[in-house]
């Protein structure tokens, strides 16, 4: 009975816990799923890049986020100048066209995640049916009555009795 009340409240600190790190990452990274092979071999296909977003100023080397003509880019900085940055992905011949402006940028690329942008972009063509499930689950696990196995004592006549 008291083993399984611990690992009962195991679990739930376990499940705050995580539940608090992912709204600290959210505030202070944001994460992108690498859509093309621009930046390969890097950054593949399929990965997350999780971008920093307090971290907008980056030098020549560095990779960046940024939002240009309304889409988002993850490209290294191959170039820095008063008028913004020069961009260029790894498998990219060429510089980007233009410059990004320091208020385009996103933030820094902070570390990188392969293939789980794969899982990333299923969840997210399915995410109502998902979050209905997990919503369903952690119902269950919060609200079940915990069973109570009560204690048996046995009577001079041979039969038990709950206590």
């Amino acid at each position: 009975m008291k083993k399984k009340r611990k690992r009962k409240i195991f679990f739930r600190l376990l499940t705050a816990l995580l539940i608090f790190a992912a709204a600290f990452c959210m505030v202070r990274f944001r994460p992108y799923v690498v859509l093309s092979g621009s930046m390969e071999p890097a950054l593949k296909v399929g990965g997350i890049v999780w971008t920093d977003l307090k971290k907008k100023d980056a030098s020549v080397g560095e990779i960046i986020t940024f939002q240009k003509d309304g889409r988002i880019v993850t490209h290294r900085v191959a170039g820095k100048t008063d008028g913004g940055y020069l961009t260029r992905g790894d498998a990219n011949e060429e510089a980007d066209p233009g410059f990004v402006a320091a208020d385009e940028v996103i933030g820094t690329a902070a570390f990188y995640v392969p293939y789980l942008g794969f899982g990333v972009v299923w969840t997210q063509k399915y995410m109502f049916q998902l979050s209905g499930g997990v919503l369903v689950i952690l119902l269950i696990v919060f609200f079940m009555p915990e069973k109570q196995k009560g204690k048996k004592k046995k009577m001079k006549d041979g039969k038990e009795q709950n206590l």
